[in-house]
């Protein structure tokens, strides 16, 4: 097991510890956090800390909240200035691995809804590459709609910010809509969706493994 692996296991299991409200904290600034620019290694390196911290406040029946602030999002831009960041490499990869993640899912929905058999050849439309950068662009921005919205920000325009934030996914997700029925079906070339599959599949792991040597 990796040392981010074994510390995302013992941060789970100290977290079983926390009150609901606690819990709930330290959540919302797990979410802020990974969304930085952050090192996957540091992010839980922090988690682990501010589970400690919570858990001590605990002991004295102090707040946990009242410890690190009114508004956790300052507490967690101080941890995001002093923390070790991600290279230019990884950022890199990052983006590639969703770019592999999506296609990967992509394939397989279309194999599937297809009914593709091995050996048969499958046609790329403009369309296909349009859905891959559309997955690409939803990961992100579902990663900081997690951080930033669904889990609340502090202030008096909380549901204000809750509301645009849905409203700006419904939107996202009526224009993709929109542009892909509008889209041209033209062939541009065709593949073997079980090959491609299967070089895709390795090129993730060997993603995944370069990663894990970055953090």
């Amino acid at each position: 097991m990796s040392k981010l692996s074994q510390l995302r296991k013992e941060n789970n299991a100290l977290e079983k510890e926390l009150t609901r409200e606690n819990s709930s904290l330290i959540t919302r600034m797990y979410f802020y956090l990974t969304a930085s620019a952050l090192t996957d290694l540091e992010v839980e390196t922090i988690r682990k800390d501010l589970t400690g911290m919570a858990l001590e406040a605990q002991e004295r029946n102090d707040s946990f909240a009242e410890v690190i602030g009114e508004d956790y999002t300052l507490f967690c831009n101080e941890l995001i200035a002093n923390g070790r960041k991600k290279t230019p490499l990884t950022k890199v990869l990052d983006v590639v691995e969703l770019l592999l993640y999506t296609g990967i899912a992509l394939l397989i929905a279309t194999i599937f809804l297809n009914g593709t058999l091995p050996g048969t050849a499958m046609m790329v439309t403009p369309a296909f590459f349009v859905s891959i950068l559309f997955g690409i662009v939803c990961g992100t921005a579902v990663m900081w709609f997690l951080s930033r919205v669904v889990w609340g920000l502090p202030g008096e325009h909380v549901w204000r910010n809750r509301i645009l934030g849905y409203g700006g996914v419904v939107v996202v997700l009526a224009g993709f809509l929109l542009l892909y029925s509008f889209l041209p079906t033209t062939e541009l070339f065709t593949i073997d969706p079980y090959v491609v599959l299967v070089i895709g599949v390795v090129i993730l792991i060997g993603v995944i493994l370069i990663r894990r040597r970055q953090n």
